[in-house]
């Protein structure tokens, strides 16, 4: 708990796109002062191609702050380099900077292959840059649920998505006129230290106009904690996902999907 066990599945019409995993620590300097040949050469054969660019924060004022993404705000200010190693089908991609390595794809299918492809940068980063610690550990699942795409194009979202999750489009007098929604909710989970950010609400497809749902949950644990357990909190992120996703959705949804038991 807090969300109902369930049993381990893949869609076959994969919602995801993107997948993240982040690992912050205390900033290492010499990362912003030399290029990160080492890194690069342990991780150059699965991530061949290579991108620098520089990223510059700033303290805004509190007015501004209610407009951007949690994590964005908790980012130091001032500038560092970003480092990008991305696969040879750029469906994979590394970013390295001076307090953070994040693995991302757009092509996620389960997740023992996302392990095979964050293991190296990870182990790269461990032995070059040797970070004392962890002071936060995330894993981010972005859902887009395309209705086009999955094959339930005339089907309402109150028949799609559970009524907790989809709130005033549960209403069929006025679902037909919600223009928009948007939620966000912080769940504890039953280790009591890790957290998921819930951002849920209707958007629009750039490509097409169509109106999706996005579920995008970001599971994270803060403080200070030990590089070699970072592997072992993952693995507890990624079960707690797949029931968090589960328990948004409906049987009907689930079955449009192509489940394929694991």
């Amino acid at each position: 708990m807090p969300f109902p066990p369930c049993q381990r599945i893949i869609f076959n019409k994969n919602p995801l796109d993107p997948v993240i995993c982040q690992f912050r620590f205390p900033p290492i300097l010499s990362i912003d002062n030399e290029l990160p040949s080492k890194f690069q050469e342990a991780i150059r054969k699965q991530y061949p191609l290579f991108g620098e660019r520089l990223e510059v924060k700033f303290n805004l004022p509190s007015e501004l702050k209610a407009a951007i993404p949690q994590e964005l705000l908790e980012l130091p200010s001032g500038s560092s380099k970003n480092y990008e190693f991305i696969s040879e089908d750029e469906t994979w991609k590394i970013n390295l900077t001076n307090s953070f390595l994040a693995v991302s794809t757009s092509q996620y299918t389960r997740w023992e292959e996302f392990k095979t492809h964050f293991a190296k940068p990870l182990a790269a980063l461990l032995e070059v840059y040797e970070p004392s610690f962890f002071t936060r550990i995330g894993l981010r699942y972005v859902n887009t649920i395309k209705r086009s795409v999955i094959g339930v194009d005339n089907i309402p979202w109150s028949d799609l998505l559970n009524p907790y999750i989809v709130g005033s489009l549960s209403e069929p007098n006025i679902a037909d006129h919600v223009l928009g929604t948007s939620h966000t909710t912080e769940i504890r989970l039953s280790d009591s230290v890790s957290i998921v950010r819930i951002r849920d609400g209707l958007i629009e497809a750039a490509s097409t106009g169509e109106a999706c749902y996005r579920i995008d949950n970001d599971f994270f644990i803060e403080g200070k904690f030990d590089v070699s357990k970072a592997t072992e909190q993952l693995d507890y992120f990624n079960q707690k996902g797949s029931c968090l996703f589960q328990w948004c959705i409906t049987d009907r949804l689930r079955d449009a999907m192509e489940p394929e038991a694991i």
